[in-house]
């Protein structure tokens, strides 16, 4: 009987670093994305993500005055119109407070 010879590996391609896929998804995409289906993660992109949400999110509070923009909203609401001034106030403030925490989650 002949003896069938086992299978050689096939050398893979260097694997490319967690920011070498980041350039290269851009640069070199098919061989970023066969290194990505060799090997999955998923930790870098997590990151990323949530590093940019809140550099966007930062950069809304920075530019957007929430009590100018609750007012305006309030006088846009046909709801609002049925509010005492007291009442509008509270909710104004109220949204001028929550307004840069919820933009920062949200993101």
């Amino acid at each position: 009987m002949a003896t069938v010879p086992a299978p050689v590996p096939e050398a893979s391609a260097a694997a490319l670093s967690p920011f070498g896929r980041v350039m290269g998804v851009l640069f070199t995409p098919q061989s970023t994305f066969e290194d990505i289906v060799r090997k999955p993660s998923w930790l870098l992109p997590v990151a990323i993500s949530i590093i940019l949400g809140l550099l966007v999110g930062v950069a809304i509070n920075q530019r957007v005055n929430w009590r100018v923009f609750m007012s305006q909203q309030m006088e846009k609401s046909p709801r609002a119109a049925q509010l005492s001034s007291e009442q509008k106030e509270q909710q104004i403030e109220a949204g001028a407070k929550f307004g840069p925490i919820s933009t920062s989650l949200a993101l």
